[in-house]
């Protein structure tokens, strides 16, 4: 057997350290590219984490006026679907914005435009459905909505004009293990305007690992269902 010279093992050490870093290269590379967050080791969750009661007697009262903060136009139908159709039976008043314009603009070969009309269009009908009050696009690029102060000032003065007894989003803090960048920026952004709005309300969060606080919507399966048709 043929020994390797010390110039040949340089060689093929050399090949393998490039080739292995391309290839993580390139895996970095994909993973930084879409939206999708994983997260190796999440936030511990509190211990205890009892159950909390935010007023759910004027949560539920006829005229209480709830901000919705979502990043897409279907996130709401997807994580609070139930709960809006409950809501627009005890007579709430829930208002609407939606972070990006939804286009999806990250998908290869991906028609932007037609994307955008047609994702706006199905969050209106599904919107007034539920009965929203107002629904406003920031019109951020959908998959890639960040921590920017353009992005949290939109929000902050809709609660100025809005003035809610609630604010629900999505929970920054204790997210699913997988969960969209922009589910995560979007409960950042609304964070963020509460504290700087001197918001007096409720903030609730969806979306959580988490969780201290339930609605039944056993009895509105159907409606949600046909929320997301």
């Amino acid at each position: 057997m043929k020994s390797k010279s010390p110039e040949q093992k340089q060689r093929n050490f050399r090949r393998r350290v490039i080739a292995y870093g391309s290839i993580i290269l390139v895996l970095v590379t994909a993973y930084k590219w879409q939206p999708n967050r994983f997260d190796l080791f999440p936030r511990p969750i509190p211990k205890p984490n009892p159950l909390r009661d935010p007023e759910t007697t004027k949560f539920w009262a006829s005229g209480t006026k709830i901000l919705l903060i979502t990043a897409h136009p279907d996130d709401s139908e997807f994580f609070v679907g139930g709960t809006l159709s409950r809501l627009k039976e005890s007579g709430g008043k829930v208002y609407q914005l939606i972070c990006t314009d939804g286009d999806k603009g990250y998908y290869p070969f991906n028609d932007t435009a037609a994307t955008r009309a047609i994702r706006q269009a199905e969050a209106l009908k599904a919107a007034h459905t539920w009965g929203v009050q107002t629904l406003q696009f920031l019109g951020f690029p959908d998959g890639r909505l960040e921590d920017h102060p353009e992005a949290v000032t939109p929000i902050i003065e809709a609660i100025n004009r809005i003035n809610p007894d609630y604010v629900l989003a999505f929970d920054e803090f204790y997210p699913p293990r997988v969960s969209h960048s922009d589910h995560r920026f979007a409960g950042k952004l609304a964070h963020q305007a509460v504290e700087r709005s001197g918001f007096k309300g409720f903030f609730l969060q969806f979306s959580t690992r988490a969780p201290n606080f339930f609605v039944d919507i056993s009895k509105l399966w159907d409606a949600k269902a046909k929320l997301l048709a």
